[in-house]
């Protein structure tokens, strides 16, 4: 696969004697769409250490996002590897907290990567990933804090305008946001003992959940 080297522009703010030290170079498939890189990106020439075929971008600080899925595994120059794959859930909504722990383990164990971190994210706007002691006590009072924080029956502009009430649904997700990201350490995340990762769901219906696992280090 034919590689392209891509350089942030972070290397114009150092002194000239000091920018072959940065480690900011990175080599992305030689497939990646240039569409999907911002306007300022201006062709910089050759990166002696990429392949012969690649080409050298420099880019001012901006991400780089791929138009289509990537494949469930890749790998950098590095070697750190990428893994992912999607849970899917069947949720009730309303705050419905479904413990999620186990499902990411096992996607760590068929990663094969041993150390680096772990985002779990919830695709969607009505529905959060946390961290909470999962016990049936403490899953009511959560549930109940966020009725005080965002009650059902708040009359809100979302629902007024679309007719779909669910207008608290949104802003309880917004505030607990969709996912988090935990150290993965000798194969297995970091977690208190009495901490488990959860998926809560605060939509006004039935929903299937789709939840995405993302595992990168080595």
């Amino acid at each position: 696969m034919a590689l392209r080297s891509v350089t942030f522009d972070r290397q114009s703010e150092t002194p000239p004697s000091q920018r072959s030290t940065l480690p900011d170079r990175h080599y992305w498939p030689g497939n990646l769409p240039c569409a999907c890189l911002p306007p300022m990106i201006s062709s910089a020439g050759r990166d002696a250490r990429a392949p012969e075929d690649s080409i050298l971008l420099s880019i001012p600080r901006f991400p780089i996002a791929r138009t289509s899925s990537p494949p469930a595994m890749t790998r950098t120059r590095i070697g750190a590897m990428v893994y992912g794959k999607e849970i899917s859930l069947n949720t009730k909504g309303f705050s419905d907290i479904h413990d999620v722990t186990r499902q990411v383990g096992e996607i760590i164990a068929e990663s094969g990567i041993r150390n680096g971190l772990v985002s779990v994210t919830s695709i969607g706007s009505t529905a959060s990933v946390t961290t909470i002691e999962f016990e049936p006590a403490l899953v009511e009072d959560f549930r109940e804090l966020l009725e005080k924080l965002a009650p059902v029956a708040q009359p809100t502009r979302h629902g007024s305008t679309w007719g779909d009430d669910n207008g608290f649904s949104h802003l309880r997700a917004s505030l607990m946001g969709p996912g988090v990201a935990l150290p993965l350490v000798e194969g297995g995340l970091l977690l208190g003992t009495w901490q488990q990762v959860v998926v809560v769901d605060h939509d006004n219906r039935p929903r299937d959940r789709r939840i995405r696992v993302q595992v990168v280090g080595e």
